[in-house]
């Protein structure tokens, strides 16, 4: 790959050597603006002005979301009093866990900026704002950035520490040569990821296409069917019964006023109290559990778990499920999951897992809402949830099935997001080598090997998966 005739150490710890001809020089000599937006609180109003936040850097671009936060017109000209943000800024993220996020603004209609986002406005004469942009989501750049972060309720950064941070300013042709030769690549790379994010989800509605068909119609597709009767449902085969989880299942959950305060929880001890945060990937991910003494755990024999017990969230995040497997001590339940297990050998868990697992329960669910946003799933109404129950061999055979296809489909995902991942960092090693100038860009727009090929796009780095 090309590179500049000659070097120099800039004298910057974090950005090491740069081209001869490149000079270096603050953020705040070479902008003409660095102001971060209102520190106030404002009323909300149905209809106005746009007050927009981190939340509006979505993908290295600022976009105008549908459900912004609307102020009135006199607080929007209060704010816009010291300055308006125009089309062609950056905006950086300055405050919370997305700090570092970057992005130009298009063109737009008026808005305001809340105090989270740094409007930053270069000086066009020495600095062309879309290389800045490119130079901000470089590594180097924003490992500094963090580097420089103060932390109090959460991480944030000071407006001075950013006038301070060092560029490297390329000639004013050379920036826009290589601005234009990033769009190009990033578009490139940013096009497959998009690619990949959708084949994602083709794979996931697959997964659950393939779920509920196989626990609703089963594996036999020559079998004769009936009408369940049930909207969700539809048609299920003619020898499978149809019943409620009350009639074969055993639901047990913690009484509200038996609830665990904060404090009660042990990083160690004799008895595990398991939470719906502990679910991962469909077990018990029993590094992760909290211990609670003696006297909690014996509060309530009803709700100590058994190895293969089936367990489901019944608040917050509903219908997350797990199978207890190597029970490693003895376990409790806290609030909000319901412990299950079948009752008169009628089925087996694994069978019910995946149906628990199905849009038919999920469907079910929705169809409790009536109109609210329901946070809770309460026992009486769990009880109800109407399934239909082949016999054991085929549950057995079921969840076999399920088991086997979905692995197939989760590795394929997952292969596709390591892809994912590889291109993403791809694009900021390019970013960052193009814009410190450890590679050259040529007026051509490329960077050059011996046959022109660039060895930078991601057809070069990336084979495609075999599924």
């Amino acid at each position: 790959m090309m590179k500049y005739d000659s070097y120099r150490d800039s004298e910057i710890h974090w950005l090491g050597n740069i081209p001869t001809h490149w000079i270096d020089s603050h953020l705040k000599r070479v902008c003409r603006l660095i102001k971060d937006g209102t520190h106030g609180s404002f009323q909300r109003v149905d209809s106005g002005y746009p007050l927009l936040s981190v939340r509006n850097i979505v993908d290295n671009k600022f976009v105008n979301l549908k459900d912004d936060s609307m102020i009135s017109k006199e607080d929007y000209l209060s704010i816009v009093r010291s300055f308006k943000v125009k089309e062609g800024d950056i905006q950086l993220a300055i405050v919370g866990a997305t700090m570092g996020k970057v992005a130009l603004v298009p063109k737009l209609k008026p808005f305001a900026t809340q105090r989270s986002i740094a409007t930053i406005r270069v000086n066009e004469r020495v600095l062309l704002n879309k290389y800045l942009f490119y130079f901000i989501q470089g590594n180097r750049f924003q490992k500094n950035l963090w580097s420089n972060t103060n932390y109090s309720a959460q991480p944030g950064i000071y407006l001075g520490t950013i006038e301070a941070i060092s560029v490297p300013i390329p000639p004013p042709a050379e920036q826009e040569t290589i601005a234009d030769y990033l769009d190009t690549k990033t578009q490139a790379i940013d096009k497959k990821v998009e690619l990949l994010e959708k084949k994602i989800t083709y794979y996931q509605e697959l997964r659950k296409s393939l779920i509920n068909e196989t626990v609703t119609k089963g594996l036999n597709k020559d079998v004769k069917l009936k009408d369940s009767g049930i909207d969700w449902i539809g048609q299920i085969p003619e020898h499978w019964e149809f019943r409620r989880i009350k009639d074969y299942t055993y639901v047990k959950a913690r009484i509200g006023w038996q609830g665990l305060r904060s404090d009660e929880f042990e990083l160690s001890g004799d008895y595990y109290c398991v939470t719906g945060t502990d679910f991962l990937n469909g077990k018990i991910d029993w590094s992760n559990c909290y211990h609670v003494e003696k006297e909690r755990f014996d509060q309530d024999k009803k709700i100590i778990i058994k190895e293969g017990d089936l367990l489901i969230t019944k608040d917050g995040s509903i219908g997350k499920t797990a199978i207890v497997q190597n029970l490693p001590k003895p376990a409790t339940l806290n609030s909000g999951v319901f412990v299950t297990r079948p009752r008169h050998e009628k089925y087996i868990n694994e069978y019910m897992y995946w149906l628990l697992n199905s849009r038919v329960f999920f469907d079910f669910v929705d169809f409790n809402k009536n109109g609210t946003t329901i946070l809770h799933l309460y026992q009486n109404v769990f009880e109800k949830f109407f399934y239909c129950l082949p016999p054991k061999n085929e549950q057995k055979d079921i969840a076999n099935y399920l088991e086997k296809k979905t692995s197939e489909i989760d590795q394929i995902v997952k292969n596709i997001q390591t892809q994912i991942i590889t291109l993403k960092e791809l694009r900021k090693t390019l970013i960052n080598d193009v814009v410190t100038g450890k590679i050259k860009v040529s007026e051509s727009g490329s960077v050059g090997l011996k046959d022109g090929q660039d060895s930078i796009h991601p057809e070069n780095q990336i084979h495609p998966i075999k599924s």
